[in-house]
Order: structure tokens, then sequence, then C-alpha cells
């Protein structure tokens, strides 16, 4: 019996692994998300809280296409080259532009948050989400969602 019982110690410990982990942005070992549940789930963004960090992942036809971490601190590491991260302005600016304006000054949008409209979101430096709401593709509504804290801290309309 006492040789069962090591051997299953040894099987679960081999498995489970035993290391120590430090909370740094970019530790390759925070990425496998898979069997995680989401923190935030907005259409094609989720975010995860790993470790005390959190991984914003982006997806695409059923796929990650972008993925991007940040610490506690609002450090971020972008774990792919596909994506630029927005500076973290003042959302006044956006009210009345034209979408078109928008992609051509900051690229097309991270992505679609929207279910059944669109409305396109960019990913700021410091953890936020800025997106769009659309009126004949003049920007009407602008709302930043903190992705670290899961809540809306400002909403701007015309």
């Amino acid at each position: 019996m006492k040789k069962v019982f090591i051997l299953l110690l040894i099987i679960l410990l081999t498995f489970c692994g035993c290391r120590i982990h430090k909370n740094t942005v970019g530790d390759d070992s925070m990425i496998n998300h898979n069997t995680v549940n989401p923190y935030i789930s907005l259409n094609s963004l989720n975010v995860y809280k790993v470790k005390g960090n959190f991984i914003v992942s982006i997806y695409m036809n059923n796929s990650i296409s972008n993925i991007v971490e940040f610490s506690c601190s609002r450090k971020s590491k972008i774990l792919n080259n596909d994506i630029k991260l927005l500076a973290d302005v003042d959302i006044d600016q956006y009210l009345g532009m034209n979408m078109d304006q928008i992609i051509y000054k900051y690229g097309q949008p991270h992505t679609d948050i929207g279910s059944g409209f669109y409305i396109p979101a960019y990913i700021t430096e410091n953890g936020y989400l800025i997106y769009f709401k659309l009126s004949d593709n003049i920007i009407f509504e602008v709302i930043k969602m903190d992705l670290l804290n899961n809540m809306v801290v400002e909403t701007k309309e015309q």
C-alpha cells in the first residue's frame, strides 16, 4: 500500500510540476490559458487573469490572432508582432470623427467587440480598451474600459 501511495505521489508531482512562478510579464508559462475561464469576454476579445497578470487574447476565425499581457502595474508585453497598442489619451478627441480617419491614423481596429453590431475597439498600452459606437461611420460615443478591473471608467457621447 505504501508503494502505491508513493507511486501516485510521484505521478502527481510529475504532472503538476513543482516550480515557483514569478509574476513577470512575458513568462512563456503564462501563455497556456486554454484551461482557464476568461475574466472578461467581449465577443472576440477575452481577458484571462493568470498568476497575477492579465492576458488579452483576440480571436479571429476561431483562432488567436493577437495576445497582449499586462502586469498588475499596467506594464505591457506584446506576445506577437501583429498589434500596435494605442497611447492612453483623452477620449473626447474621437467624438464626431469618421471611423476611416481613425483607421488611417491607428490602423485597423484590434477587434470588433460587437455581437450583431460593428463596435470597433483598440487596446491601449496601459490596459484599457477604447471602443466606438458609430452612426453612418461617424463616432457618436466613445467608451473606455479598464481591462484589469473589468469596469467602464469613462463614457463620452455627442
